[in-house]
């Protein structure tokens, strides 16, 4: 067997073009860990019913929000509010809740005028800015898997493109391709604009990626 040094001599030493180029590589696949901010993207800030600007009593702007037992704590209910003119008539005939009404006897509705989202930890993330809560709650977690379905056509696909034009262009051009759709997910207009261009953003993660590693 010969020799490994003298087997891949033709490679060149370790010297500073191949610094260089390592360098370049390893900078071009940075933008592939952007993957974990999804975690800050896609949080879930504590929220609950938008009540809307309506003539009620302090006393019933606190308590037109249900209580809801969670993990043995007291919380405002996230997906459902008392009825609101059944609240306001009670409001403006004086009436008291808790002393003059029971609340529990009072009928509750959805969420009819959006959410009001806490900004304590996110200003904003996907889930304030396209309601992903209640019964549109799935698109959360669906967001990350669509991304994931990205990367697996990514991992298929790249490959072949890389035999047939080379990994150079290949890399380039998902490079490009990445930074752009990351780029356009900041002016989605709707959840499904978001997540078609987080299919494209994996694809062009894993591509970027898996080129990079084999040069």
């Amino acid at each position: 067997m010969e020799d490994y040094d003298e087997t891949t001599a033709f490679l060149g030493a370790w010297g500073c073009f191949q610094k260089t180029v390592f360098f370049l590589l390893c900078v071009s696949i940075i933008p592939s860990g952007f993957v974990f901010i999804f975690i800050f993207v896609g949080a879930i800030p504590s929220h609950h019913c938008l009540i809307p600007e309506v003539n009620l009593t302090q006393e019933w702007c606190n308590a037109v929000i249900p209580v809801e037992m969670v993990n043995g704590k007291e919380e405002l209910s996230s997906c459902s509010r008392y009825r609101l003119d059944v609240v306001r008539n009670l409001s403006a005939q004086g009436f008291i809740p808790g002393r003059d009404v029971n609340l529990t006897d009072l009928e509750q509705e959805s969420c009819l005028d959006g959410w009001s989202y806490s900004k304590d930890i996110y200003q904003s993330t996907i889930v304030s800015e396209f309601d992903l809560v209640c019964s549109e709650q799935w698109k959360q977690p669906f967001t990350s898997t669509v991304f994931f379905i990205g990367v697996l056509c990514g991992s298929l696909f790249s490959g072949q493109l890389s035999d047939r034009f080379g990994r150079k262009p290949v890399l380039f051009a998902a490079t490009t391709f990445q930074r752009t759709c990351t780029f356009a997910q900041i002016f989605s207009p709707s959840w499904t604009t978001f997540a078609i261009l987080n299919f494209f953003f994996g694809f062009g993660e894993s591509s970027t990626y898996m080129t990079a590693f084999v040069l």
